[in-house]
């Protein structure tokens, strides 16, 4: 590669940064919103529309789940390069959701791993549309040996194990308390394979509040780098945040993950869920988080800002009046220049924010 061709490349990576790179370039506090191209994929109410399409919806839509059989699969000719389509007849071994008096249905739909044949198990999510019948998702059961038993995909392609992903599915269709499903969730998140810790906060958040919510804080307070993942802190983060109990907030707010080349995303995402999910109860968890770490202080005003009253105005007053902790400085960005502003100043700004937000 000569150096001319290094050089466009860099030009383009700095002008069009990839999706990829969004936690490593993300390196200042909370201000009350996320710039444009953090907003989609983080902010609160981005968390929101993502879990408003998880799990447990899509049993909710279906109108029938079944656990079934693949006979005569063949590839359907809706696949395309991107996308295989498989067209089959299934034989129904198990109603998890809904009636039929079938025992056989002709499915299309969406590959969900690569060894699917004649013989292959699938867990079918159906919504019955007029006289068809719609696959909303198809979730893979890897067949018995090789290694492979107790094995599935509920979730793209992350293996997670059989027993519990059924549990669950159980669970959000039929209101059944496995047992012991906690446990066994929290077992799935510490285990070694990364299919298994990215599939338990998923169906954790499915199911919270009445279960899930071990796995959900050890998410929110992962301290071992190679186990934090931030689309899954998100996940977990607003899973908590929105039964809007105290503890959870502490969990929260009190354990926001700082990995060096990871930026400050997850501090933002954490303020941002008490900005739009807190009141003022929160406040004394606010207080004592920045009274243990200074350095969330300015995250924390602009938080505040948002949730508005008269606990919370006091309380970015009495910080502007600390000497010490005003004086502090932060590297604030406006994606073209950086500049070190007092924390002083961002304190009075988050009150300006405050004021103009009462007057709307």
């Amino acid at each position: 590669m000569n150096i001319k061709f290094k050089f466009v490349i860099c030009v383009l990576l700095l002008l069009f940064p990839v999706k990829g790179f969004a936690e490593t370039i993300y390196d200042q506090p909370y201000l009350g919103e996320f710039p444009d191209f953090f907003r989609e994929r983080f902010s609160a109410l981005a968390l929101k529309q993502k879990a408003a399409n998880n799990l447990a919806t899509i049993v909710q839509q279906s109108d029938l789940i079944i656990l079934a059989e693949s006979e005569k699969i063949s590839e359907a000719a809706e696949s395309n390069d991107r996308i295989t389509i498989y067209d089959t007849n299934v034989k129904i071994l198990e109603i998890l959701k809904g009636e039929s008096t079938d025992k056989f249905l002709n499915l299309k739909f969406e590959a969900s791993a690569t060894s699917i044949e004649n013989g292959s198990k699938h867990i079918f999510f159906l919504k019955r549309i007029k006289d068809n019948i719609k696959v909303l998702k198809a979730s893979f059961i890897f067949p018995r040996g090789q290694g492979y038993d107790n094995y599935m995909r509920i979730f793209g392609a992350y293996d997670c194990s059989e027993d519990i992903g059924i549990d669950v599915i159980n669970y959000l269709g039929n209101s059944t308390f496995p047992i012991d499903l906690d446990e066994r969730l929290a077992k799935e998140y510490l285990s070694e394979s990364w299919g298994k810790m990215y599939s338990s906060v998923h169906m954790a958040s499915a199911i919270s509040p009445v279960f899930g919510v071990p796995v959900l804080k050890m998410a929110v307070s992962v301290k071992d780098r190679k186990r934090f993942d931030i689309d899954l802190y998100g996940i977990a983060a607003y899973s908590l945040a929105v039964q809007q109990k105290h503890d959870y907030w502490q969990t929260i707010l009190e354990n926001i993950p700082s990995f060096e080349g990871n930026g400050r995303v997850a501090e933002s995402v954490a303020f941002d869920l008490a900005a739009t999910f807190g009141n003022e109860k929160i406040v004394p968890v606010i207080k004592d988080v920045v009274f243990k770490k200074p350095e969330l202080a300015v995250s924390a005003a602009f938080a505040l800002s948002k949730i508005k009253g008269k606990e919370a105005k006091s309380l970015i007053e009495f910080w502007l009046k600390d000497t010490e902790l005003s004086k502090r400085e932060e590297i604030i960005s406006n994606g073209w220049q950086q500049r070190k502003t007092n924390f002083s100043t961002l304190f009075r700004e988050a009150l300006k924010k405050m004021e103009v937000t009462k007057e709307q």
